[in-house]
């Protein structure tokens, strides 16, 4: 009783206290002192209205609230009291719930954290199943709204889903019908003979593609079908994917044709004959056949562009583009390389059958066309290659063919030539002259050498003229006309023509220290110096380096390429006069059949081409022309040179026509620095065949 902090007491009827257990100075003792309170004793004797019954119930006393359980004892009168403070017993209930109270609590937690899993994961759920769902409406309004044509059909064919996405070419659209069989229906149609292939490709867990054209409608369609299997990996359906690729596919022809085709012609171009060309021999090899290519460019194509302009030239190169086709007709494939090349290639038996296409396609170009009120005469040149004569692959074969087309513009152009040994040796020596001639100079491989002039009355040294040798430590003595055309054609000329002009000024000093008459120097001038270098300021500063008077000093030009170009050079002309130089014609009577061009151009000699002086003696015509060429540049008021004399009866005929002078193996031949001072030396006495 005392650890529960209960009270008991024993109360008689009337109220008095008996016995209090435990004893105490507060409350309870007061019991033993005296009499409980009759509300107290009213309320002992409700609870125990049945005797030996316990009852409980609510107290105020003293104000205390108690709780107390009472019993009467009968037989003795007595009232038994327990009873317990209100607070003492709610603490007591909170000391044994606390554990229920903790049980309660962790439960609740764990309840919570289940509960929050179970809501986590249904939010879960629910939004996979809503975002699942909005995938699905997604997937199936972009299958609606794509472009392609999006069709499911069972193992059947038979139609099960269509997006009606197809046209029939006459902007109708094509409607799919459920149930019904997908092959029967256009432009599924064209798959009915790709069955087979399909399935099998199906079959093995393939995907397959593949397109096709309907040349009725004029269209062109690509199918994508791919299968969808059951539980038990057996084909169900079929997904096809049909897009109409009309667009597609003309934009490819055209990509095709700006790649393959030259806009401007309609041939093929250079890329597309690298093709055709590998084609043609790859299928000659297994065949055992023969083809040929000629290669052939315009003549003159450039001076038709700069005098009449570009778009008449892009005329004429469409014109010969048709005529080439005409000429060739089904014997080869005409091709356009660039430019103003062409090509030609073929199949050939003999060479029989190559002369033969050459001449037709020579022939057909003769013929005069009349392009904007002009009329125009075209000619072309070509360069023949065989395979597998000359070459068993392609970039040789084109090698040799340009070979060829050189060489038939060497030979003066409108004509054909044919690859050959000789040729690849003459082009090769060439390349090998361009490459050695660009360090000749800086090599000191250069040198000079001098002829004379002399004075056909008395044979008198009038002047010299400068001529440039080579001798080449690795191919020896190359002739001028070969290293000089060599160095025009890499753009060298101007340099060693450079060196040609102080190397002659410088000796002629020198020579004249030796001689009492006055002397003059000749320097061959070349057309590229004349056009493409600044020839005005390097004869200036040359007079000015050397002090030499440009009275002595005389350029000579060789007569057909001045001839042809006259109206481009005049203006460098007249200013090299302006210097005080003097010019004169080299090579007179080769090259040029009007002799307008004399009184246009400031000259003050000409010099006959040994051509005319060699069969002089024997050969009247030859005689007479260079009387008449002495008479003719005598009333111009010009003086005549006659080269190549050999002999004493040429000098004397030329005497007779009054020709000025003379230049020739009878008076010297080219000679060095020292070996001309030496002549000049011993040209101070008479010599014997003087007049």
């Amino acid at each position: 009783e005392a650890e529960s902090k209960r009270r008991s007491m024993i109360i008689g009827e009337d109220g008095r206290v008996y016995i209090s257990y435990p004893e105490s100075d507060t409350f309870w003792q007061s019991f033993v002192s005296m009499k409980v309170e009759e509300g107290f004793l009213q309320t002992l004797a409700e609870l125990t209205e049945k005797a030996g019954q316990w009852q409980t119930r609510d107290v105020q006393y003293q104000d205390e609230k108690l709780l107390i359980t009472a019993s009467l004892i009968e037989s003795y009168h007595f009232y038994i009291v327990s009873g317990i403070q209100s607070a003492d017993l709610l603490s007591r209930w909170f000391e044994r719930m606390k554990f229920v109270a903790l049980a309660v609590f962790i439960f609740l937690v764990a309840g919570l954290f289940v509960f929050r899993i179970i809501i986590t994961r249904a939010s879960r759920f629910e939004s996979a199943r809503n975002v699942a769902e909005h995938n699905v409406f997604k997937l199936s309004r972009a299958i609606e709204q794509s472009p392609s044509s999006v069709i499911v059909t069972d193992e059947k064919w038979l139609i099960e889903y269509a997006n009606d996405r197809l046209s029939d070419g006459a902007e109708a659209s094509i409607k799919l019908i459920p149930g019904q069989m997908l092959l029967e229906h256009f432009p599924h149609t064209l798959l009915k003979d790709d069955v087979a292939a399909v399935s099998e490709n199906l079959l093995h867990g393939n995907n397959w593609y593949g397109e096709r054209r309907a040349r009725e409608q004029k269209q062109w369609f690509s199918y994508s079908i791919s299968a969808m299997t059951d539980d038990d990996g057996k084909i169900s359906n079929y997904v096809i994917v049909t897009q109409d690729i009309t667009e597609r596919k003309q934009v490819e022809v055209r990509l095709y044709k700006q790649a393959n085709f030259d806009a401007l012609t309609g041939l093929p171009n250079r890329r597309r004959t690298s093709e055709l060309l590998n084609e043609n021999l790859k299928s000659a090899w297994q065949k055992n056949q023969r083809v040929a290519i000629l290669y052939m460019d315009v003549d003159n194509f450039k001076q038709v562009n700069d005098t009449f302009g570009h778009i008449l030239g892009d005329q004429m190169l469409q014109l010969v583009a048709v005529r080439l086709q005409k000429a060739v007709s089904d014997q080869g494939v005409a091709c356009h390389m660039s430019g103003d090349e062409f090509l030609v290639s073929m199949l050939f038996d003999g060479k029989d059958d190559i002369t033969a296409l050459a001449d037709d396609i020579m022939t057909v170009m003769r013929e005069p066309v009349l392009l904007e009120g002009k009329k125009l005469f075209i000619s072309v040149s070509i360069g023949i290659a065989c395979y597998p004569e000359d070459s068993a692959d392609v970039s040789s074969l084109l090698k040799h063919a340009d070979i060829a087309l050189y060489e038939s513009k060497n030979r003066g152009r409108r004509c054909y030539s044919f690859f050959s040994s000789e040729l690849d040796d003459k082009n090769k020596r060439k390349i090998e002259l361009e490459s050695e001639v660009r360090n000749a100079l800086a090599n000191n491989e250069l040198f000079m050498v001098y002829q004379t002039k002399n004075k056909i009355s008395s044979g008198e040294v009038y002047g010299f003229e400068a001529l440039m040798r080579w001798e080449s430590p690795r191919l020896g003595f190359v002739s001028p006309e070969e290293f000089i055309s060599a160095a025009e054609e890499i753009g060298v000329i101007d340099k060693l023509g450079e060196f040609a002009l102080y190397e002659a000024c410088r000796d002629l000093q020198k020579f004249q220290n030796l001689v009492s008459q006055p002397l003059a120097m000749a320097v061959n001038v070349s057309m590229y110096q004349l056009t493409n270098s600044d020839i005005v300021g390097t004869v200036q500063k040359v007079i000015k380096d050397t002090g030499i008077n440009p009275s002595v000093l005389e350029l000579e030009i060789t007569e057909s390429m001045l001839a042809q170009r006259l109206e481009e050079v005049q203006p460098v002309l007249n200013s090299l006069l302006a210097l005080g130089v003097s010019l004169s014609i080299d090579d007179f009577g080769t090259g040029y059949s009007s002799l307008s061009y004399l009184t246009r151009f400031p000259v003050s000699a000409l010099k006959i081409d040994r051509c005319f002086i060699t069969d002089m003696v024997d050969n009247r015509s030859d005689a007479t022309l260079t009387h008449t060429v002495i008479t003719m540049a005598h009333k111009l008021g010009l003086k005549v040179v006659a080269e190549g004399i050999e002999d004493e009866d040429q000098l004397a005929l030329l005497r007779v026509y009054g020709c000025d002078l003379g230049q020739g193996y009878l008076f010297t031949k080219p000679l060095n620095y020292e070996q001309m001072t030496g002549h000049l030396k011993s040209q101070q006495e008479t010599p014997d065949w003087a007049i």
